[in-house]
């Protein structure tokens, strides 16, 4: 895959450089949760319902 094929979705080079070894995965999750603002990575967690059991009063803004 190409860095400079626009048509390429980046979620998909990403995926190849882990796949490729070029990045290893958790390097690659460190470097996109140190990218993504708290609320991204509250809604991230939601959406795949990765919350702590019991947690629905959670606010993300205790971290903001």
């Amino acid at each position: 895959m190409s860095i400079n094929n626009l048509d390429n979705d980046s979620r998909d080079l990403a995926i190849s450089l882990v796949e490729n070894g070029y990045i290893s995965e958790s390097d690659l999750i460190i470097c996109l949760l140190k990218y993504m603002s708290t609320n991204d990575v509250f809604d991230c967690l939601k959406v795949n319902e990765l919350l702590p059991l019991g947690d629905s009063n959670f606010v993300v803004s205790k971290f903001d």
